[in-house]
């Protein structure tokens, strides 16, 4: 893999200055990766031995030659996939969030398609990207681990990603990555990839954080500097936009005016329009190119945020299962797909690489466990048929499994260690109940379901492995 030059964007740290950021507390417990990071950021770099040099930073740049792939089939679409960080969905005008942070998302919706009830397959990103790109449950590909550290889990290589499929389909795969989170550890979650720009591992420091804005551009530009014979590909384009992601870095002037949206987090609401403006500067790159026509485009949040809206949810995300945190939105546009469609009924974060799959018309690996709605997407359906769905954490010493249907939800914690959070242990009621604030009610036969499916693939403990 031939490694490229990477060099920082000249003005970055003025987007930082001191005195002019914003910063909420991060969503991971005392000594975690998120919060280090935060404590770093108030503490400044500790000094080192004497005399000692300083790490080399690792190539955050890739490529590799594409040798002789097989060529795609005549007419390939190309497909363009927007992962949100902790974008809660109902910050998203298309449902129900106000036009002001999200003026292009209610553009896009309106000439594609909308998934109603979408549910992240868990309330964090690793493992919800995982279910993303590879059709699975991270648990189901041991993709999780028990205990306090951090997740260190690394993908299987017999795993086969999105990227891998289409790769193998004749495609050109790029990747723009801003979020430390997905290739912590060496995740192993870019497997099939051509060209890869990926955060820096430090990427929630202040100053650190690669902009929505300039992970466009470097996504813009890898387009343009395809070689000949990658030009004559589909191409596949994948991006992770992590502004929104605690802790949140927003100058007063810029997240004053949502206040009157929500004065409550305002600068939360900031970057969730940095993300729109993203994609609207995504969509116009395109058609530039002119390569609109013929492309895919996909967006979908990897999870929610608590944001203390209702306060029983908490601020952040990780180890809640409410609907702030797990349920999503999901958006499409392209070729064969109707304006201004919505696909009622349940869907999961792990059908999402068979649905994108499905549109193409490029087989699914077989050991993949979602389900495929291009049907629906494309308008031939009103409503998808799937009966449940979960939603499991296994965030540092969180435990915990959720069963949704399209009216109820139950959740159990299954042996969280040290947690003192307002987590309830029962079923709700979706439709009178969308916050959880009520009482539970009765639904043992979810419960016995979601029993059932804990108990098929609950992972080894940290001790007992050791």
């Amino acid at each position: 893999m031939e490694r490229e030059t990477w060099i920082p964007i000249a003005g970055l740290m003025a987007l930082f200055v001191a005195g002019t950021i914003m910063l909420y507390a991060t969503s991971g417990p005392p000594g975690s990766p998120q919060n280090q990071a935060g404590q770093n950021q108030k503490a400044g770099k500790k000094p080192g031995k004497k005399g000692a040099q300083p790490k080399p930073s690792a190539p955050l740049t890739f490529r590799t030659d594409i040798g002789q792939r097989a060529p795609a089939k005549e007419g390939a679409l190309n497909v363009v996939f927007v992962v949100g960080c902790a974008q809660r969905r109902d910050r998203w005008q298309p449902y129900g969030g106000d036009e002001m942070v999200t003026p292009y998302l209610k553009q896009f919706a309106s000439e594609g398609v909308k998934f109603d009830d979408a549910l992240a397959a868990a309330p964090w990103t690793k493992p919800s990207v995982t279910a993303l790109w590879t059709g699975q449950h991270a648990v189901d590909i041991d993709m999780v681990n028990r205990g306090k550290k951090a997740n260190d889990k690394k993908l299987n290589p017999e795993v086969e990603t999105l990227a891998e499929t289409l790769a193998a389909s004749g495609y050109y795969t790029m990747v723009v990555n801003t979020s430390p989170i997905v290739t912590r550890a060496g995740a192993g979650l870019f497997q099939g990839f051509d060209r890869i720009q990926d955060a820096d591992p430090q990427g929630f420091k202040a100053g650190r954080r690669l902009p929505n804005a300039t992970a466009v551009d470097r996504a813009l530009d890898m387009l343009d500097q395809r070689k000949d014979n990658e030009k004559g590909r589909p191409f596949y384009m994948q991006l992770v936009l992590a502004e929104s992601h605690k802790p949140v870095q927003v100058p007063p002037a810029e997240y004053n005016p949502f206040a009157k949206s929500d004065d409550r987090s305002a600068p939360y609401l900031a970057t969730v329009n940095r993300f729109d403006r993203a994609v609207r500067a995504l969509d116009e790159g395109l058609k530039e190119r002119e390569l609109d026509e013929n492309t895919l485009v996909v967006i979908v949040a990897d999870h929610g945020e608590g944001l203390g809206i209702p306060a029983e949810h908490g601020k952040a995300h990780g180890r809640g299962l409410y609907q702030s945190t797990v349920r999503v939105g999901w958006l499409m546009r392209g070729p064969g797909i109707p304006a201004g469609k919505t696909v009622k009924g349940l869907a999961s974060g792990v059908d999402v690489m068979p649905t994108v799959l499905g549109l193409l018309e490029v087989k699914a690996p077989e050991a993949v466990s979602g389900q495929s709605w291009a049907a629906q997407a494309r308008g031939e359906l009103a409503k998808t048929t799937r009966e449940t769905a979960f939603s499991d954490t296994w965030f540092y010493t969180a435990d915990r499994a959720s069963i949704w249907t399209d009216t109820h939800q139950c959740q159990k914690d299954f042996g969280s260690v040290e947690l003192k959070d307002a987590f309830v242990v029962g079923c709700f009621d979706r439709v009178k109940d969308p916050d959880f604030a009520g009482p539970t009610v009765e639904k043992p036969e979810l419960l016995e379901a979601l029993d059932k499916w804990r108990a098929e693939r609950a992972p080894v403990s940290e001790e007992a492995a050791q």
